[in-house]
C-alpha cells in the first residue's frame, strides 16, 4: 500500500505544486518528509519505462530482504559440546542448555545469550573457534547468493533513481547527507585508533602466547581485563535478577522524565511470557493521560528475531496512541529458576532499547510520517536514521554512574550485601580497556564494509562474503575463515541499516555530547530530564536532528566528547576529577 501510494505521479504532482501553501513549521516538515519518500520510490524519474524498471527492482528488494530475513529468523542452529568442552562457562548458561538425547552433548544455541559467555569464558581455544565458525557461517548457504544478489539490485535502482550509488541514495534523508562524508567518519576514526589497535593486539598476543584469532578476542579481552580489575566482572551478577531490576529502570525513568509506567497484564499478547505495559503522561492539572503502549518479549524463541530492537506497532498521530515492542534476547531462566541474572552489560542494552521505548512513545506529532520509527515497519516516519540511537545511546551510559547502579542493583541474594560500589566505579573507569581491538576496531571496519556493499564500485560480480573478509583483514589485520560469511545473517544490511550501520557511532558521537552536558547538573536531575523530553524526545521528526540537538545544548553538537571517550584524542581537561562513589543519603 504503501509503495503504491508513493509510487502516484499524479499524487507527487499535486504535492509538488502545492508545497509552499503549507503554513505552520510541522506543516512544512511534513510536506518536506513527504516528497522525500516520493523521490526515494523513484518519483523523479522522468521516463515511464525507467520508473517501471524501478517499481521491479524495488519490488524485488523487498521480496530479497523478506526471504532473508524469514530465513536468519527460522534458522535454529545448536553448536552440540560435551560438558568438559564448556570447562570455563559461567554454570548458569551451562545449566540452561538442552541436552541431545541422541549423543547426550550439550546444545549451545548460536544466539547472543548463550554464544557470548562461551567465546568470553571457554577455556579450550577449539571450543572458541567451533561457536565462533558455526555462528559467522549461519545462512550462508541460502542467503550468501540472495545478499549478493540484493546489493547489486539496490545499486541499479540507485543509478535509475539519479543517484550514484545505492548509499548517496539513502544517506540523502541522514545527518551524514552523503556516502563520502560517512566514509570519512569511519576511516578517520580508524586512523586515529590504529596505532592502539596494533598494540591492542600484540598484548593479547603475548598473553595468549601465540597470534590472536577472531575466536580468541573476547575470551583474552576479558582475561587481561579481569587481571586489570582485580576480578571476574560477572560476578555482579547476582545483583541484577531481571524482574526487579527491569522494575527499578523504569522507576528510573518515570522519574527523570516525569511519566509513569504500568503494568496491565489484561492486555493482549502472543507469548505467555511477554510483559505488557501502559505509559502515562501528566496534564497541566497533574492529573494521568495515557500516551501509549509497550510489550517487552524479552526472551529467545524459535523463529524469533534474534537480536535486540525495539518495533513500533502503531505510530503517534492525531487520533492514534503509539505502540511498541521491545523484541529481546535477554538470559531466560533456566528450567526451575524464579529468575535469570543480567550482565551489566545487559542491563546498559536494557537502558538502551527502554530509550527508545521512551523516544517512541513521547513524540508528539499530528502526523504519522513524523512520528518515531524506522524501516522495519511497512509506514514510513521517524526522524534520521544516523539520530535514531542518539537518545537510547545518551540513556545507556546511565550505568556508567554509580548513583544511577546502586538505584536498580539489588542486594546479593545470598549474603544480603548490596553491589560493591568501589567494583562498579572500577570496572567502568577500565571500560575502554582493550574497547578498541574488542569492539571499535570491528565495528568501524563492519561499518565501511556497509558502506563499500552500496558504494559506486558493485557490479554484479561483487562478493558480499570478500568484501567483509577482506575488508576486516585491511582495517584489524585479523584473517577471517575462507567460509566466514557474516553478511549472510546481518540483519541490519536487510532491515533500515543499509549503508546506515554507521550510525551507531555517529550517533555515539551526539549522544556522547548530550551525556556529559546532561552530567553537569546530575545525571538523574529532573529539570535537566524534562528539557531532553521537549528538546529532544517530545519531536520526533517535527524538527531536524542538528535543531533538537542545538535547542538542548545551547550550541550546534560536535564530537569533541566522543573521541577523548573512545581514545581517539586527548583529554585536554588534564584536571578532571574522578569519579567518587556516592554518599548515602
Amino acid at each position: 500500500m504503501w509503495s503504491k501510494t508513493y509510487s502516484c505521479p499524479r499524487l507527487y504532482e499535486i504535492m509538488l505544486n502545492n508545497k509552499d501553501s503549507w503554513g505552520s513549521a510541522e506543516e512544512k516538515q511534513l510536506v518536506a518528509r513527504t516528497l522525500q519518500e516520493f523521490r526515494k520510490n523513484g518519483m523523479e524519474i522522468k521516463n515511464e519505462g525507467d520508473r517501471t524498471d524501478y517499481n521491479k527492482l524495488h519490488n524485488r528488494i523487498t521480496d530479497i530482504e523478506l526471504e532473508c530475513e524469514q530465513n536468519i529468523n527460522e534458522n535454529i542452529t545448536n553448536v552440540p559440546f560435551t560438558k568438559e568442552e564448556l570447562k570455563g562457562v559461567p554454570e548458569d548458561v551451562i545449566a540452561s542448555l538442552p541436552t541431545d538425547p541422541a549423543t547426550g552433548k550439550l546444545l549451545a544455541s548460536t544466539k547472543a545469550p548463550v554464544k557470548l559467555p562461551i567465546m568470553e569464558s571457554a577455556v579450550y581455544r577449539e571450543t572458541r573457534k567451533k561457536m565462533y565458525t558455526v555462528a559467522s557461517e549461519i545462512c550462508s548457504a541460502v542467503n550468501g547468493p540472495l545478499i549478493n544478489e540484493l546489493v547489486y539490485t539496490r545499486f541499479n535502482a540507485a543509478k535509475l533513481a539519479g543517484y550514484s550509488c545505492h548509499a548517496d541514495k539513502v544517506l540523502s534523508a541522514k545527518t551524514a547527507t552523503n556516502f563520502s562524508t560517512a566514509m570519512s567518519f569511519c576511516t578517520d576514526i580508524l586512523d586515529k585508533l590504529r596505532d592502539s589497535h596494533t598494540q591492542q593486539i600484540a598484548e593479547l598476543s603475548k598473553e595468549a602466547g601465540h597470534d590472536i584469532a577472531s575466536w580468541d578476542i573476547r575470551f583474552y579481552t576479558e582475561k587481561l581485563k579481569s587481571k586489570s580489575r582485580g576480578f571476574d566482572s560477572s560476578s555482579l551478577k547476582v545483583h541484577f535478577p531481571l524482574k526487579p531490576t527491569l522494575k527499578k529502570v523504569l522507576a528510573v525513568y518515570n522519574d527523570l522524565l516525569n511519566v509513569s509506567v504500568e503494568e496491565d497484564p489484561s492486555m493482549q499478547k502472543w507469548a505467555d511470557d511477554v510483559m505488557t505495559y501502559k505509559l502515562y503522561v501528566f496534564n497541566d492539572a497533574g492529573e494521568k493521560v495515557l500516551k501509549g503502549y509497550f510489550y517487552l518479549d524479552l526472551f529467545p524463541r524459535d523463529g524469533k528475531y534474534s537480536h535486540q530492537m525495539i518495533l513500533p506497532l502503531a505510530p503517534c498521530f492525531e487520533e492514534c496512541i503509539p505502540a511498541c515492542c521491545f523484541v529481546g534476547n535477554l538470559p531466560k531462566p533456566h528450567p526451575g529458576a524464579a529468575d535469570s541474572y543480567l550482565l551489566l552489560d545487559e542491563v546498559r542494552t536494557m537502558f538502551h532499547e527502554l530509550g527508545h521505548v521512551m523516544h517512541c512513545l513521547l513524540t508528539t506529532t499530528k502526523y504519522s510520517i513524523l512520528s518515531w520509527s524506522w524501516d522495519m515497519v511497512p509506514w514510513p516516519g521517524g526522524v534520521e536514521q544516523d539520530f535514531l540511537e542518539v537518545p537510547s545511546t545518551m540513556f545507556e551510559k546511565w550505568m556508567l554512574c554509580p548513583e544511577v547502579v546502586e538505584k536498580v542493583a539489588s542486594p546479593d541474594p545470598k549474603t544480603n550485601q548490596t553491589i560493591p560500589l568501589d567494583k562498579v566505579i572500577l570496572l567502568n573507569e577500565k571500560r575502554n580497556e582493550y574497547e578498541i581491538v574488542s569492539h571499535l576496531g570491528r565495528y568501524f571496519a563492519m561499518a565501511i564494509v556497509d558502506l563499500r556493499l552500496h558504494s559506486e564500485n558493485i557490479t554484479k560480480a561483487t562478493d558480499a562474503q570478500k568484501v567483509f573478509i577482506d575488508t576486516v583483514k585491511e582495517f584489524t589485520g585479523l584473517q577471517l575463515p575462507p567460509s566466514c560469511n557474516p553478511p549472510a545473517s546481518w540483519y541490519h544490511i536487510l532491515r533500515g541499516y543499509d549503508a546506515g550501520y554507521y550510525g551507531y557511532g555517529w550517533a555515539d558521537a551526539y549522544a556522547q555530547d548530550l551525556f556529559v552536558s546532561f552530567k553537569k547538573s546530575g545525571v538523574l536531575d529532573k529539570e535537566t530530564g524534562s528539557k531532553l523530553r521537549s528538546c529532544i524526545l517530545a519531536p520526533g521528526a517535527t524538527q531536524n536532528a542538528p535543531d533538537m540537538l542545538q535547542a538542548f545544548l545551547g550550541r550546534p553538537a560536535n564530537s569533541e566528547a566522543y573521541l577523548i571517550e573512545i581514545g581517539a584524542c586527548e583529554d585536554p581537561d588534564t584536571d578532571k576529577p574522578q569519579v567518587k562513589r556516592p554518599k548515602k543519603e
